[in-house]
């Protein structure tokens, strides 16, 4: 055992997996506030964009409770980190 072992442990076991989790919570973010957007153009509904990053950090505490649940739901599901 060499002291890059540990290190390797901890970029592929912590690091790798916090930046993808980051990732996946900075494209649903966007992917929201366009979404958003688009469907306040159509429906006529004026909203700033201080309302549209207020529902789209609603949505992403949502879907993170939602992860939680379902890890305490289900703590034998080895996709779920």
């Amino acid at each position: 055992m060499s002291i890059i072992d540990p290190v390797k442990g901890w970029i592929f076991g912590i690091a790798l997996s916090k930046g993808v989790k980051s990732l996946a919570k900075l494209i649903v973010s966007y992917c929201m506030a366009k979404g958003i957007s688009v469907i306040t153009v159509v429906a006529g509904i004026p909203f700033n964009s201080q309302d549209v990053l207020i529902v789209t950090a609603a949505i992403n505490s949502a879907l993170k409770e939602l992860f939680v649940w379902a890890k305490a739901k289900y703590p034998n599901l080895s996709w779920l980190p």
